[in-house]
């Protein structure tokens, strides 16, 4: 019998920029249902935990780049935490030269 080994996230199991979109959007929808403010705020706290990923996830096309980008500008609060905007630049910009050198 073989040892049993931890698994850890890698590229591959890592969920690609179109999911976290798309999680992204049900979560924000399920927050606008008729819900207490505590699970709508909770809701809301778990899709900036996903934005947070979006920034930290490559983009895998120009396609994913454009969602991608749309979603980070469309969900800027109008009070951006300190850092934010840098990250998102930042992001973006590494996804246009990866992107530009394929």
């Amino acid at each position: 019998m073989q040892p049993a080994t931890s698994i850890t996230a890698t590229e591959s199991t890592r969920p690609t920029v179109s999911q976290l979109n798309f999680a992204h959007r049900k979560i924000t929808d399920l927050a606008r249902g008729p819900l207490s403010a505590r699970a709508a705020d909770d809701l809301l706290d778990t899709a900036a935990r996903i934005q947070k990923e979006i920034v930290a996830t490559p983009s895998a096309s120009w396609s994913e780049f454009g969602a991608k980008a749309c979603l980070l500008i469309n969900e800027l609060t109008t009070d951006p935490t300190a850092g934010w905007l840098d990250a998102i630049r930042e992001s973006l910009r590494a996804d246009v030269d990866r992107l530009a050198a394929i």
